[in-house]
């Protein structure tokens, strides 16, 4: 979770770790011009910010599109649970 943190203060477009890792879970295997719309960013930075998931071991390249990797999946139900909790 701090390398999210971090990614998502390094970039230049605001936090966006975890609306991306939410979108690619609602959206296997769509084409990144798609995802990319849908997260308000270019291609080529929407693809450069994925690929940091991917280095990180969360996000799999699929032949079109992404997908979350068991590692991806296990952080965001972490993350969701810790929503869950601050919201009661």
């Amino acid at each position: 979770m701090r390398r999210l943190t971090r990614l998502d203060k390094a970039s230049s477009h605001g936090p966006w770790t975890r609306q991306a890792l939410e979108l690619i879970d609602r959206n296997p295997a769509v084409v990144s011009t798609v995802l990319a719309a849908e997260m308000g960013l270019e291609r080529p930075v929407f693809k450069l910010d994925i690929r940091k998931l991917k280095e990180s071991g969360l996000t799999e390249s699929l032949e079109v599109g992404y997908r979350l990797s068991p590692r991806g999946k296990r952080l965001l139900a972490h993350l969701r649970t810790l929503e869950a909790d601050e919201q009661l």
